[in-house]
Parts: C-alpha cells; structure tokens; sequence
C-alpha cells in the first residue's frame, strides 16, 4: 500500500513544514505540492525538504495562469492525477490547512485504509479547529476544541475510473465509498455528507481544518483573495472564529503522545535546519496582515457588507477604525445611488436610502428623503425611520 498527498500552495511556507512533518508521521508515503502565485519563500522551504525526504516533492506551475483558468486547483490535481506512477495505490487532495488524523493519534493512514479492502473511496468529516488563539502555533495541543463540519475530503484508490476531480471528492461510477465510520457514503452531493449522515460525534480519523488560526493569521488570510487584483481582499469568509456551537466538542490528544509528536517536529526543523527560514515566513504572514488592514478602506463601497461580515469577530482597532471608513463611504454610496435613480426608481431609491439609514441613522438628509420618498410612495414612515 502506497498513499499519496495531492496539495496546492501559495504563500504558505510559513505552514508547510508542520503540514509535511504532519503527514508523513501519520503513515503517508508521498507529498506533491504544486505552487503558484508564490512570493513568499515556499520554494526555498521545500527545496529543504525534498533534498532531504525524496518522497516530498514540488513543482512550481505559475504557467497555469497563461490560459487564463479559472479554478487553478482542480487544473493541478489533474495534472497530478495524469502524473501518477502507478505505484500509488491511494491519494488524497488536501489544502496546506487540512490534517488527516487518527482520533488516537496512534493509527497511521495505511493501518485505517488496511481495514477498508473493499472501499474504493473513503470520506472523512471535517472538524473545524476553533478557538485556535495564539499565533503560529501547532495544529494539535491536548485539548482542541473542534466544531464538526458536514464536509468531506476523500482518500481515493488508484483504480477508480475518475470523470472529474474535485477538492473534496472525485466523480466516479458504480463505486464504493465510504464514510470513516463504516458508513455507505450516498454522495450527494459528492463534498458533503447530508443530515442523514450527519455526525456531531468524531470518527475514528477525520480531517482537522484550521480556517481561522490566530486573529492576526485570520486577517492576512484575507490578503490571498484576488490574486490578479493585488488590492482587492478575500470576502467570502464568515468571520473569525464564527461557528456553530450547537456542533461544537472537545478532541483530546493524550500528553506523551503529544510530546513525542512536537518533538519529532523539532527534530524535522534541525534536521532541514528551517527554524531560521519559518521566521521569515511567518514575518511575510504579519506584513500581509498590515497591508490587509491598510487596505480596507479602499475597497469598493459596495463591499462594505461582506467586509463587515468576514471582519466581525475581529478585535484590533486599525481593522475597526478602517471598516468604519469604509462604512462611510458605503452610506455615501447608497444615498447618492437613490438619488441618481429617484426620478426613474422611487421604489429603489427608497430602498437604498432605507438602508443608509440603517448605517447612518442621525443623518437628517438621508431621513428627511426617506420621509419624502414613503409619502409619495404610500409607506408609513413610522415603520422606516
């Protein structure tokens, strides 16, 4: 049995050397990482590495991005899956904040797939790690507090016929897959487990997912959002450290077990002499950080919702001083948009000035057209303003 890991980075040096250690103390026989748009030193990270572990290796693939595609991660797991040896009897894609564990924290990946002959996929649940506060520290200490995801991410076996690959699943017919607990997987969809499968309670191995980490490596996760616009920001996440505590449970790592983990990842840092080189990048992870917050203000006004959507949770007082910029901006935004439309749009107008009321409720202009705008419209003032 021969398992390999399937991963996309950018940017991500100051993560891939306890990602890499990760998977190859839990049993993984090999790691491919593919790179692109990069300016940080990943490539001097794993070049480290591969010099050492042969079975890490990288390729830098910023080509993809002459033809203009759209999805950069699906293009490199094909390429990935079109470079396979033959050798490989699984494979698995994981992102650089994805861990494979075993709820011991004992049993290797072979030993688990060992117990799934006749599986051809096997899926295994998300588990959000939360209240993850301190900068760069280790994905596991003894006590995490996890919130389980319906989310999947799937070891593969290298007979399956693939039709189209995905992060967390492949589209394949007449297979066999199954969940980590034993269970038929109904597929779908194919990248999460439905409320019938659901399960609050975590299976013998799952994926731990670190999607907020510290606050401050929150916020510069922000900074890789638009990659061909250099000042735009990501916008699509929930905010930091926002999750459903109705799903929310305690993993528990026993210490020894613990202690021997860290040590063997201390031990990989001497060997590859990286501590100097994770300074440097994670000194990239703060500087991004500072920009992201620099850049708030000038985002668009219209983005000022999903900006106060992904920034809250957030506690520093440059993000809060910059959302409030932005803010006004947005309000401006909204009540001069009413007032270019109001002779063509009144009911549209009276929308959006309603809702720079509800940013901007002192201000007399804005309810004072409001007030005008409901009268002509027949709507009760009382009701808006």
């Amino acid at each position: 049995m021969k398992i390999k890991v399937i991963a996309v980075a950018s940017n991500e040096a100051a993560y891939l050397p306890e990602w890499i250690h990760h998977h190859l103390y839990f049993g993984f026989d090999e790691i491919e990482i593919y790179v692109n748009r990069t300016s940080d030193n990943t490539e001097a990270v794993l070049q480290a590495v591969s010099e050492r572990y042969p079975n890490v290796s990288f390729k830098i693939v910023d080509f993809l991005d002459l033809a203009d595609v759209e999805n950069i991660q699906r293009v490199a797991y094909s390429l990935a899956l079109n470079s396979l040896t033959g050798e490989e009897t699984h494979y698995i894609f994981l992102d650089i904040d994805e861990f494979w564990v075993s709820s011991d924290f004992q049993e290797s990946v072979k030993d688990f797939m060992r117990g799934c002959p006749d599986a051809d996929l096997v899926s295994f649940q998300w588990a959000n790690k939360i209240n993850d506060f301190s900068e760069f520290s280790l994905p596991f200490q003894v006590s995490n507090d996890v919130v389980v995801s319906d989310h999947v991410k799937t070891v593969v076996s290298s007979s399956v016929q693939v039709q189209k690959v995905f992060a967390h699943n492949v589209a394949a017919d007449s297979v066999r897959n199954i969940l980590a607990n034993g269970e038929i997987f109904n597929r779908s969809p194919i990248y999460k487990v439905g409320q019938d499968q659901f399960r609050r309670e975590l299976s013998r191995a799952f994926i731990l997912h670190r999607p907020y980490r510290s606050e401050i490596e929150y916020i510069s996760l922000l900074g890789k959002g638009r990659p061909r616009y250099p000042n735009k920001l990501k916008d699509n996440r929930p905010g930091f450290n926002k999750y459903k505590k109705e799903n929310s449970s305690v993993f528990s790592v026993d210490l020894s077990l613990l202690e021997e983990y860290s040590k063997s990842f201390q031990s990989f840092l001497n060997e590859l002499d990286l501590n100097e080189g994770l300074s440097v990048s994670r000194q990239f992870v703060i500087q991004r950080a500072e920009k992201v917050m620099a850049l708030i203000a000038e985002q668009s006004p219209d983005s000022y919702e999903a900006f106060e959507r992904c920034f809250s949770g957030v506690s520093r007082q440059p993000v809060k001083n910059e959302l409030s910029v932005l803010k006004e901006k947005y309000v401006n935004y909204l009540r001069d948009e009413a007032l270019r439309i109001e002779g063509g749009n009144l009911s549209l107008a009276f929308e959006l000035m309603t809702k720079a009321c509800h940013y901007r409720p002192d201000g007399g202009f804005i309810k004072a057209k409001i007030k005008e705008y409901a009268s002509a419209l027949g709507v009760d003032t009382n009701s808006v303003v």
